[in-house]
């Protein structure tokens, strides 16, 4: 860590409308296409997912979905939105 500037940079401005991920699938005809998700969704169900369980940043979290999954944005955007752990 010695070698990486421990300066943080401010984020950029994000839009809801922008394009927050691509979920890759071969759908019903087999053939991979890309889904394009916003943020605005993605904000949204978080914030309800929050507010429906009651999580806290004192909770911790395990990531129960692999990689390629779209469940993956539940288990890992919930808990790092709200300062909690996964583990």
């Amino acid at each position: 860590l010695q070698h990486f500037a421990s300066k943080q940079s401010p984020l950029p401005e994000v839009s809801p409308a922008q394009p927050a991920y691509i979920t890759f699938t071969s759908g019903s005809t087999g053939e991979p296409k890309g889904i394009v998700t916003h943020h605005a969704p993605l904000v949204h169900f978080i914030d309800w997912h929050v507010q429906q369980q009651g999580f806290t940043r004192g909770d911790c979290f395990s990531l129960l979905s692999g990689l390629g999954h779209d469940p993956v944005y539940r288990d890992v955007f919930t808990p790092l939105s709200i300062g909690a752990t996964v583990l």
